[in-house]
């Protein structure tokens, strides 16, 4: 499943620096100059991660993208030029996941942002199945959706699944 990265930024090309990063590892990259603009692409494409330059207010899109994400929040992360402690602990007092001070190495911004997608995905995947829970799974077939690629759709349900659980334990139901 391709992941989904919005980037909340007014400076141009410090925005497409980052958006060019996070295509070379395969990422979908949306970009919004404003809170504006961002709130509408949230319900659009329900990112994954949010990136929030310090030139938007971040306690202001923190509570607009909690406000609009209802049925899975995406990862938050402030991209700062400040490296400043109260201004990492407020942003993480707001909401955010994470602080990232500029300038930083494309490498680290990369594997930063891989991480917590990495993260995102896990806490979203069936333990014992290993595929997507039915939330994200929703997600990624919206975003399919609503591209202009061809797709098809399976879903697979086991009909009276507990009752099978009852009569021959749990280590079989899992298997």
């Amino acid at each position: 499943m391709q992941e989904a990265v919005l980037i909340i930024d007014n400076r141009k090309e410090q925005a497409l620096k980052n958006k060019r990063t996070l295509e070379s590892a395969g990422i979908s990259v949306y970009l919004a100059s404003d809170l504006t603009v961002a709130e509408m692409m949230l319900s659009e494409i329900e990112p994954d991660l949010v990136l929030i330059s310090d030139g938007i207010s971040e306690k202001t899109a923190i509570a607009k993208i909690r406000e609009h994400c209802n049925s899975i929040r995406p990862v938050l992360v402030v991209l700062s030029k400040s490296s400043h402690m109260q201004d990492r602990i407020d942003a993480l007092n707001f909401g955010a996941d994470d602080f990232m001070s500029e300038p930083i190495a494309s490498s680290e911004f990369l594997a930063r942002i891989q991480a917590h997608l990495r993260r995102h995905f896990e806490t979203e995947t069936d333990s014992v199945t290993g595929l997507a829970n039915q939330r994200i799974s929703f997600k990624y077939l919206k975003r399919v959706i609503n591209s202009d690629k061809i797709w098809a759709a399976m879903l697979i349900g086991i009909n009276n699944f507990d009752q099978y659980k009852e009569i021959y334990g749990e280590l079989a139901a899992e298997k």
